[in-house]
């Protein structure tokens, strides 16, 4: 059924920081070698029955992408199949041709190609070749409305490419080069892409992993990309991840070197970023999500390192010395982690594969302690479901508004103000956070754009 037009509002007044959330055991969504392999989660509501599957490819030769569906309870059911793409290497959710269905794209094969799936009201029919000429190895995907135009567009990282795909907005899509080799400034490898608006000027730019080091890619709006280059050494970047670190209302960005490295780097708001900090105390991460998990107004690491699943706290200094060790096992490798919002709990919960094996989550069971005071309210928020505008009068009263996105992503911030423009963001359900003027994480709700 479709989303109903009841908001969900959750506001917390807080007197004082909050006690550490407190993080459930593991339980398992599959422990068997089905998921060995697991290379992309994505929280997404594919059926429009209000509640999200968790959207997941999966590589090796009987590679995959499916999803596990919600049951009950926090639970997940048995996987689901979507499609057979061996060495699938990611999957991604959008909407590339205007009817209310959320529609896919993978990306693997043994030919280095990209699909897409149309969803439509029977399920997703067989998918439509998109690229099969990506070069060599195809390393990750974004979707958004990159060219603000209807339907969403695509991002494709290749090897030695990164090319954007233009949606005509009936899901017909056009392949322009973004860098090539005869482009590139040095021997081009591109290993890691990721979607944020670096620059406040309302349109999605990307942040790219390469052989050049860190990469951004400022958006014209119109789905013209120029590169910034930020390495301020030669370095080899794995993974990148955007963040607001700081709470000064843009994006800054986390990476990890081929050294092992992690290190971080603010922007100044309009997308030119400044190396602050080498984290050298953290271990070896392999993925990293972020979100403020334990409720005190600033954003917390969730890593997946050798044999092991951890959370590294932010003391507000950007150090991430406090490291809580969240499950642990010499037999799993560890791959990827995500940041989930279930409804069964009111923090962002955690979701991870062991690569060689089994995906586990943990709910986030924060309560705040004695002497932070719970104080529900009616807030006055609509309309919700909305399909841009929302009006809000508590948060005329907040230092500042923040947008996360089901994964944990911040995708828009803005100063308190009454009127708050999702306009620009896809489809789905959002949590919006506002943030007292002591930089305290005051008030919660849920709203869904359509």
């Amino acid at each position: 059924m479709k989303h109903s037009w009841t908001l969900i509002l959750l506001a917390l007044a807080l007197s004082a920081r909050p006690s550490f959330a407190q993080i459930g055991p593991v339980q398992w969504i599959d422990s068997t070698t089905l998921t060995a392999g697991l290379t992309q989660f994505e929280m997404i509501d594919l059926d429009l029955d209000g509640q999200e599957e968790i959207l997941v490819s999966i590589s090796g030769v009987n590679g995959k992408v499916g999803f596990f569906p919600p049951v009950a309870n926090g639970l997940f059911g048995e996987f689901q199949p979507i499609g057979d793409i061996p060495i699938a290497s990611g999957v991604a959710s959008g909407y590339f041709n205007q009817d209310e269905w959320p529609d896919l794209v993978a990306i693997g094969g043994l030919t280095h190609s990209a699909w897409i799936y149309l969803q439509d009201s029977s399920g997703f029919p067989s998918p439509i070749l998109l690229d099969d000429q990506i070069s060599i190895l195809v390393n990750d995907v974004v979707v958004a409305d990159f060219d603000s135009t209807q339907g969403d567009d695509l991002v494709i990282i290749g090897q030695h490419s990164i090319d954007f795909y233009r949606n005509d907005g009936s899901g017909n899509f056009t392949k322009e080069p973004i860098l090539t080799t005869s482009t590139s400034p040095k021997v081009l490898e591109c290993i890691d892409v990721a979607k944020a608006d670096m620059d406040g000027d309302g349109d999605m730019d990307l942040i790219t992993g390469e052989t050049a080091g860190l990469v951004v890619y400022l958006n014209d709006g119109w789905g013209q990309f120029s590169p910034d280059y930020f390495s301020l050494i030669e370095e080899v970047v794995e993974w990148v991840q955007p963040v607001d670190l700081d709470q000064d209302l843009d994006i800054d960005v986390i990476i990890k070197g081929n050294s092992g490295d992690i290190k971080w780097f603010s922007n100044d708001g309009t997308g030119a970023l400044t190396y602050e900090a080498t984290w050298s105390h953290l271990p070896n991460l392999t993925s990293v999500a972020t979100a403020d998990f334990d409720l005190d107004g600033d954003m917390d690491l969730l890593a997946s390192h050798p044999n092991a699943i951890s959370m590294f706290l932010n003391d507000s200094l950007q150090s991430f010395q406090s490291e809580i060790p969240l499950y642990q096992n010499p037999a799993l490798i560890m791959g990827q982690v995500q940041v989930i919002d279930l409804p069964a709990t009111s923090g962002m919960d955690i979701v991870w594969s062991g690569a060689n094996s089994s995906v586990g989550y943990h709910l986030n069971l924060f309560s705040p302690s004695t002497s932070t005071e719970l104080i529900r309210n009616s807030l006055s928020a609509f309309p919700n479901p909305t399909e841009g505008i929302i009006l809000c009068d508590l948060c005329a009263d907040m230092e500042s508004i923040e947008v996360y996105a089901s994964d944990g992503r911040v995708v828009h911030t803005t100063l308190g103000d009454s009127k708050i423009d999702l306009s620009h963001l896809q489809d789905g359900v959002y949590l919006i956070r506002g943030l007292s003027h002591e930089g305290i994480a005051t008030s919660f709700f849920k709203v869904i754009k359509q």
